[in-house]
């Protein structure tokens, strides 16, 4: 059992794990676009995958793809 300061609600989860998500992305584009390496490409896609599944119930996720695609929001 977890004590009162720590438990959390399944929006509040929710919430942490996507800005989890959010973070994870930005620093795996910052890093390929600073030194110019592409290890971490196929984490990105991924990370953006996440994304466009969370888009598919939060319009958040979903406009946030498309600000990493450079449109417009």
């Amino acid at each position: 059992m977890f004590p009162s300061t720590m438990s959390w609600t399944a929006t509040e989860e929710i919430r942490r794990t996507w800005w989890g998500v959010i973070t994870l992305d930005r620093q795996y584009q910052w890093y390929i676009e600073e030194t110019g390496k592409v290890e971490l490409k196929a984490a990105v896609d991924s990370l953006k995958g996440a994304l466009a599944l969370i888009g598919n119930s939060w319009k958040v996720g979903e406009k946030y793809c498309r600000i990493l695609e450079g449109e417009r929001v």
